[in-house]
């Protein structure tokens, strides 16, 4: 995050306003017809940040969400300018300092699949199906442990041969039904003794991600 100078851009724009004043009727003109003297200037700028990252590029609908405060109490900054500069790089401008800046992706990236772990195996993040359901079971996955092939072992070929479809087998022991409902049993989950298809939909839920940046207190 970088701070903007309420003063170094009056003096630029009044530079700028100053080049075509030649004399006094100019002056008088600038006075009365330029926007800045008018008052219906924009509101200036305090805050902002540049993201340099693939993110501005792969999602073209990133939401900025800059706050004032923390927690419950914090409130929404007004964004007066957000514009991607190059292929990889986002200005945005704030109203006034943040302590907090949302990144999120937009909601309507909510989708249904698999996850990967940090190795690159595929798992899938446990969500609660108790109350309050969908919830994420923090740092809970299926398998657990993953094993060298993570969620292969509950994946049958798909037309071409690849290990791409869920194996579901509900009546089988070793279906991937069963052993998710044995799994989230096994964690507290209660609902998870009847577990059919509408559990494995919300163990499937792959939710928009949010990061949230903190601005340290001045010392």
């Amino acid at each position: 995050m970088f701070y903007v100078d309420p003063g170094w851009l009056t003096a630029l724009v009044s530079g700028a306003a100053g080049i075509a004043i030649t004399g006094e009727l100019d002056a008088a003109v600038a006075r009365i017809a330029a926007p800045w003297a008018r008052g219906d200037e924009a509101v200036t700028p305090r805050a902002g940040v540049l993201i340099r990252s693939a993110l501005v590029r792969e999602c073209p609908g990133l939401l900025i969400r800059p706050y004032r405060g923390h927690g419950d109490t914090r409130k929404p900054l007004a964004v007066l300018r957000q514009d991607t500069l190059g292929p990889d790089v986002l200005l945005v401008l704030f109203a006034d300092v943040p302590d907090e800046i949302e990144l999120a992706e937009p909601p309507e990236g909510l989708s249904f699949g698999i996850d990967t772990d940090l190795e690159g195996r595929r798992t899938i993040n446990l969500r609660r199906v108790d109350a309050p359901v969908a919830q994420e079971i923090t740092n809970e996955a299926f398998p657990n442990p993953p094993g060298p092939d993570g969620l292969d072992a509950h994946l049958r070929p798909d037309p071409a041969g690849r290990p791409a479809v869920l194996d579901l087998r509900p009546t089988a022991g070793t279906g991937l039904l069963r052993a998710l409902g044995a799994r989230l049993t096994a964690l507290g989950q209660q609902a998870a003794a009847d577990f059919g298809p509408a559990g494995l939909a919300t163990q499937l839920v792959n939710a928009p991600l949010r990061q949230l940046i903190t601005r340290e207190p001045a010392r």
